[in-house]
Formats: C-alpha cells, structure tokens, sequence
C-alpha cells in the first residue's frame, strides 16, 4: 500500500469512529491541518461545549466549509447536486484497503436539476451538472463515483441544447484523481490518463475531460462520432481507441500533443 492510501486509510479510521457516535452524518470538515473542526454548540455554566463539523449532506459541509478547508465523505450513496463557488476545497471519499472509492454520488431527478446556461456560439445553451464548480472556486475531488441515473434521455427530450454533464466548471478550476463517472449517457466513452498513465476519471464528453486534465494529462476517445465543438487551452494529448473497457487499452492511436 502506497503513502497517499496509508495516509487516507488512517483517515478513514479516524473519522468513521467519529461518525459512528453520529447516526446519518455521513461528511465532515477537516481543517488544512489535518484535524476535524470544532464548534462551538451551547455555553452554560459549565463553559463551551464543543462539537464535531460533521453534516448529514455534502453540501451542507461545503456551505459550512473556510477556504483551505477538506471534505471527508464517508462511505455510502448521496443524491444531491453539489455547487462550490468561490472556495479552495479538497473533497475526500473513503475507500477501500485497495484504494476504491467507497463513495457513489448520485444525480437527483432531472426536474430538479439546476440549470446554468453556457456558451455555445450565437445560441442559446444550457447544461446541468452533478457538480458545479463555478466563480474563482478552486477544487480537488478524489475518490468518488458519480452516476448520473442514465438520465441523459431526460434531457435530450426537453432540448437538444440542454446538456447533462458529471461535472462543470465555470471560471473557476478542478482537479479530478480517482474519479468515476457513470450513467450519463450510453457510454462513458472518454478517459483521463495523467502522465503515467493512470486512469485519472472517466467521462461522458470530451469537454468534461478537457475541463478536469490538467497539463501533461492524456484524454483517450472510444471510437466515434463527437458532436463537440472543443477549445483547448492545455497541453495535453488527444487519442482514440477502438475500445475501451475495464482495463487500459493494449494499443491507442496517438494524436499530437494540443496546446
């Protein structure tokens, strides 16, 4: 086992006592420190009481969160629609001895859905996303299943140019490692490599891939028809295969690096 899992698993342990003297808290704040916060609860006679920032919901952490703060998840299955703006925050999800993710973050009901316009040339454009990252906010996001509910017909139905997306960013910046996506559409069709070629997350477009890569990262395309028009500000290299499945591909068709 690796220092980075060693590190998260002690983690894991130390924060799984803790919520489990409090039923249904299932996220809790750790301060740039290491340390799960305090707060102050009650003051009496007997002085301040101090308890735990640990929340039922992930978003109700992220509302509660300072800037630096990290988000430790436990394990378990949560439907919300998260929105981070203008914070530094580091989102956490348990996993296992292996380093899975534990955690599975799942798309509410379309019509619930918040709904952001983009720009998309002269016309009007819309997209929803399970996570939003927007105004100056700058996010990292590690271990986490996110399954959008094979709801992408939903969407597709209302408008063809409304979009479903994992994850958006919008002036702002995120860095993704360890993250799943899964549900939004018939296949998750685009893989994140980072420069040794780990497989940093999967994703439904090549945008969002491009939007979570940081400099030096691959994005690998399934084999197809992508009706994407893509700006591309990074260096990262661009490739296809003809398949992709569980495991990395035996052999890619490389592209030049795009700047």
């Amino acid at each position: 086992m690796d220092t980075h899992f060693a590190a998260q698993r002690d983690l894991d342990d130390l924060v799984a006592a803790l919520l489990a003297t409090n039923p249904g808290i299932g996220a809790a704040l750790i301060d740039n420190a290491g340390h799960v916060k305090l707060y102050a609860a009650a003051e009496d006679s007997s002085g301040v009481t101090l308890v735990p920032g640990v929340y039922s919901s992930i978003q109700s952490a992220i509302d509660a969160a300072a800037d630096g703060d990290s988000i430790y998840i436990a394990a378990g299955t949560y439907r919300e629609q998260l929105t981070i703006r203008g914070k530094r925050l580091d989102l956490m999800g348990a996993t296992d001895e292996d380093g899975a993710s534990l955690v599975t973050l799942e798309s509410p009901d379309a019509e619930t859905l918040d709904v952001d316009p983009v720009e998309d040339g002269e016309q009007l454009a819309a997209q929803s996303a399970v996570v939003r990252v927007q105004n100056d906010a700058h996010v990292k996001m590690r271990h986490l299943i996110i399954d959008g509910r094979h709801q992408g017909w939903v969407f597709r139905r209302t408008s063809p140019r409304l979009g479903f997306a994992s994850i958006s960013t919008v002036n702002a910046e995120t860095i993704v490692e360890h993250v799943e996506t899964r549900g939004f559409d018939l296949r998750e069709s685009v893989w994140l490599l980072d420069g040794w070629g780990h497989r940093k997350g999967t994703f439904a477009t090549i945008r969002a891939a491009i939007d979570a890569a940081a400099d030096g990262d691959e994005v690998v395309v399934a084999a197809g028809v992508c009706p994407e028009d893509l700006y591309i500000d990074k260096h990262i290299t661009l490739s296809y295969s003809k398949r992709l499945g569980a495991r990395m591909p035996a052999s890619r068709r490389r592209m030049r690096p795009v700047i």
